[in-house]
């Protein structure tokens, strides 16, 4: 209903930080949605766009249909350890999901007359792929500020996104 409704746009299109102040220290922490998708599309052969095929005319749908996402958890502390120098540390999780699902339907028709046919059985197949995504980010940032001028360093270390794959087929056939 609506609640759900406005439950996947609050997470599809908002992110949440928080921040901590204490004396001369600072914690924060933050999830960010970083891409969404959902879609469903299906290509239907009317029947006029039979294929025939060794003495059989066969019609073919397609259903392609994906949904995931992937957001990041931040994390970061920082301080400062006196007048002139203060320095940070931040680190980046990035995690999610992402399923696609692509069906082929296949009807073995008999024609009737002409372009009229009865739809005489149905077989599926759908390949099912399921991916899931995660990497780090650790960020180290330092400031000196001088009367005169400031210097300011930052280091990060970045890990590659790991995708984890992972493939299924299923097939069934039934009569109509």
């Amino acid at each position: 209903g609506l609640f759900n409704f406005f439950w996947k746009f609050l997470w599809n299109n908002s992110h949440l930080q928080y921040f901590v102040f204490c004396h001369k220290k600072t914690i924060g922490f933050g999830l960010t949605p970083k891409t969404r998708t959902g879609f469903y599309i299906t290509d239907e052969h009317k029947d006029n766009e039979n294929i025939y095929y060794n003495g059989d005319f066969i019609s073919t749908e397609f259903n392609y249909h994906g949904k995931g996402g992937i957001s990041e958890l931040m994390l970061s502390y920082s301080q400062a350890f006196s007048e002139n120098i203060s320095g940070g540390i931040r680190w980046q999780i990035g995690f999610g999901n992402m399923f696609l699902i692509d069906s082929i339907i296949t009807r073995t028709l008999i024609p009737v007359d002409y372009d009229v046919f009865i739809y005489t059985s149905k077989f599926t197949d759908t390949y099912e792929k399921k991916y899931k995504f995660r990497g780090n980010a650790l960020n180290l940032s330092g400031l000196y500020s001088g009367k005169t001028f400031e210097i300011a360093a930052s280091i990060t270390l970045d890990q590659n996104m790991i995708i984890q794959t992972e493939r299924n087929y299923f097939t069934n056939k039934s009569e109509k």
